[in-house]
């Protein structure tokens, strides 16, 4: 009786392992891929955090150096607003890395609008937190 209780549980669990091994590396690959998208996303997250920071940061550059001075003789027209616009944005453009124009690709579709929309609203902050 122990002998055909041994051999029925061994065909038994011949019959269950390759379901139970399938089932383990489906299991597995999700797993792995839910790691993988939580990475790719928190470095995603790290790279739009990086160009926001560079974004403020040389907005207030352009505005200390540039918009501040023209401010000061009175000669900050809307030519010259273009002007500390496009400064801006070149320089965004020089500091950015290939990586982080890829991940705002990937993200926003456009890099010319993200840093537009993004300069647009930095200024605005900035000019508010002044008043």
């Amino acid at each position: 009786m122990k002998q055909e209780l041994q051999t029925i549980l061994i065909q038994l669990l011949i019959a269950i392992l390759p379901i139970l091994s399938a089932f383990i590396i489906r299991l597995l690959n999700l797993k792995s891929n839910e790691i993988k998208q939580l990475t790719k996303n928190k470095l995603l997250d790290k790279y739009i955090d990086y160009a926001a920071d560079i974004i403020k940061k040389v907005v207030i550059a352009v505005n200390q150096t540039y918009v501040d001075k023209l401010k000061e003789h009175k000669i900050f027209t809307e030519e010259k607003q273009k002007q500390a616009f496009k400064l801006a944005k070149d320089k965004i453009l020089s500091i950015l890395t290939e990586d982080v124009k890829k991940a705002i690709l990937l993200l926003y579709g456009d890099l010319n609008s993200f840093l537009d929309a993004q300069i647009e609203a930095t200024v605005k902050e900035l000019k508010s937190s002044a008043k």
